[in-house]
């Protein structure tokens, strides 16, 4: 007999970067946020496959430039202490693209799913072609969990 497998958001919303994208210019790169960790029984996530990302920009000088997003990556350390190269250059693609509507002087918010990282990772973010710098304050990318389960 086949199974039924859902798709179930579990959980809240959980920010990943807030002050990291302050004034973040057109073309450039967040600063890195905090450690967190999506393994199994820890007090962040329960080891989570993919999750809602959520993008906050709040009020912005300008009109978006068409086609451009914001790229977010998930930085690991699957070591548990080393996290990989970031910062000026990744040469790798972003894990999520969270795309940026041409809307004048927002505030703007779009939600995707993408896959999670298991493990401890960081979060870097990069403003691509937007066109704008972001707000000096109250941007955010949240993430709620999600996981299969079968009926």
């Amino acid at each position: 007999m086949p199974t039924t497998v859902n798709l179930i958001a579990q959980g809240t919303l959980t920010t990943l970067l807030s002050t990291e994208l302050n004034s973040v210019g057109n073309n450039a790169y967040s600063t890195l946020g905090a450690a967190f960790n999506n393994v199994f029984a820890t007090l962040n996530f329960q080891g989570y496959p993919l999750a809602d990302i959520m993008l906050n920009l709040a009020a912005y000088t300008g009109t978006p430039v068409v086609g451009s997003y914001i790229g977010v990556w998930f930085i690991p350390a699957i070591d548990g202490a080393n996290y990989d190269n970031a910062g000026t250059t990744i040469s790798v693609g972003p894990d999520a693209i969270i795309p940026v509507d041409a809307l004048a002087s927002g505030p703007y918010q779009r939600t995707i799913t993408c896959k999670l990282p298991f493990g401890l990772f960081k979060t870097l973010a990069y403003n691509n072609g937007t066109g704008i710098t972001l707000a000096a304050s109250a941007n955010t990318i949240k993430i709620r969990p999600k996981s299969y389960q079968s009926q």
